[in-house]
């Protein structure tokens, strides 16, 4: 884990009162393309000035993709790291197959090995980076980060934007029980998960943050302003009739993002919009699965699996209605982008109190796994004079007040100026714990009547 040393920014907002930058050392599992990776590249670029970076990961270079190491490296902040386990393109595709297993004996022990072996390193890096803070960014790193911080006696942070549901759907059941245990020893936790759920684990309330993540409100204008562009130049890329419909899905191919839901609805949806293709960007496990059935339910000319895209915003810029088909989570980096794009969105009912469908709008909720009132419901949308953009202006208008990538970015950084001057607490609370401020009731959720049509709850 031997990394080079960030270049130097002017000493300003970040700056202690020793005239030394204040130092943030970063520690994830690895760089692919999921929400925690994209935000920490995303803390990295937009730090105010008086700030310094530095990334490890925990699993060697190869053992699972990296989407954002080269531009992290061309930041001065990131080296790969090198493993004699991950040495040739065959051990690499291996071990990749490993960790990508849900719930298994040999994943965990793999993974638990990569923890145990990272330490070293990590606090190699440590002691020559010298960091006033440590930040931890996903679920597996969390124990060796804890480990480090306990040691060097530097403030953690630890940020991942799963829910337990999600921890334990993936094999990371005993990570709850874990923070219920040492959080007295974390300075700040933001989580997908409740306030209250956090708070019976025994977390102080002002330990906790919310705002992880966000969207880059400066690109999203620019490419909404050049939407007709993107609609033209997507559909030529991807070979698509000039005025076909396009119903859009972001997320990984895991079984957590429910993707064959979106399959089955777009075979039912072909019917009442006969111009529809479904674009899915992502990369993951369930890729041959998702295009053999494709290839069953005879719609393999209407599904086009894109890959990851380093910027998606002009495949949104391009689409008529977003597909949330996710299983667990109601929030996620995908959704904000599509509501700060004012794509009008129909999305499952995950039982999440907190769904912004619900409490501001910008689209429609329908059962879980139901996937032709996913159909039906894109349908009625697609079909509104309007197709829809009428609901989505709901969501864009919370996005501009509410989800500011900038904003949030600011605030993390400001937590680690507290940390490092020796206080404590996140100094933040939930977006949707406080409510939807000024656009509470703008939008509302709107439902699916029994004939198929849209009203207000």
């Amino acid at each position: 884990m031997s990394l080079e040393h960030n270049q130097l920014r002017p000493d300003t907002s970040g700056v202690e009162s020793s005239g030394r930058p204040l130092r943030v050392l970063h520690l994830i599992c690895g760089l692919g393309g999921g929400g925690s990776e994209r935000w920490l590249r995303d803390v990295v670029r937009l730090s105010p000035p008086g700030f310094v970076h530095r990334v490890g990961t925990i699993y060697p270079t190869g053992a699972i993709e990296s989407k954002y190491a080269a531009e992290l490296e061309d930041l001065g902040v990131y080296e790969p790291r090198r493993s004699v386990v991950a040495a040739t393109e065959q051990s690499q595709r291996w071990l990749r197959a490993v960790w990508a297993r849900r719930p298994h004996r040999l994943a965990n022990v793999a993974r638990a090995t990569a923890c145990i072996g990272s330490l070293p390193g990590a606090v190699r890096m440590a002691r020559t980076f010298r960091p006033d803070v440590i930040h931890s960014h996903t679920q597996i790193d969390f124990v060796p980060c804890l480990s480090l911080a306990r040691m060097m006696k530097i403030p953690l942070v630890h940020t991942v934007p799963n829910l337990f549901s999600q921890m334990h759907a993936d094999g990371y059941g005993w990570v709850p029980r874990v923070y219920a245990r040492t959080h007295p020893w974390v300075a700040c936790f933001s989580t997908g998960e409740a306030h209250g759920e956090l708070r019976a684990l025994g977390i102080p309330a002002d330990r906790i943050r919310y705002d992880l993540g966000g969207v880059d409100l400066d690109r999203v204008n620019a490419v909404r302003a050049e939407r007709g562009v993107h609609a033209r130049e997507i559909r030529r890329c991807l070979q698509l009739p000039a005025t076909c419909r396009i119903a859009l899905s972001v997320g990984r191919l895991h079984h957590s993002k429910g993707h064959p839901a979106g399959l089955r609805a777009v075979k039912a949806l072909k019917e009442r919009v006969p111009d529809i293709q479904f674009v899915v960007l992502g990369e993951g496990e369930q890729k041959r699965q998702l295009e053999r059935m494709a290839e069953q339910l005879e719609i393999r000319d209407r599904v086009h699996l894109v890959g990851f895209q380093q910027d998606p915003l002009p495949y949104y810029a391009a689409s008529d209605v977003y597909l949330r088909t996710a299983r667990y989570e109601a929030e996620n980096l995908a959704f904000y982008a599509a509501m700060a794009m004012g794509l009008p969105i129909v999305g499952f009912d995950t039982k999440d109190g907190r769904d912004l469908l619900c409490t501001v709008g910008g689209g429609v909720q329908v059962p879980q796994d139901d996937a032709k009132q996913l159909a039906d419901a894109a349908a009625a949308m697609l079909q509104l004079e309007d197709r829809g953009r009428s609901l989505g202006r709901a969501g864009r208008i919370y996005a501009e007040d509410h989800l500011d990538l900038r904003q949030n970015v600011k605030g993390l950084t400001s937590v680690y100026q507290r940390l490092a001057r020796g206080g404590q607490g996140s100094g933040a609370t939930r977006r949707s714990e406080q409510g939807s401020g000024e656009n509470a009731g703008r939008g509302g959720a709107i439902k699916l009547s029994e004939n198929g049509s849209l009203c207000g709850s």
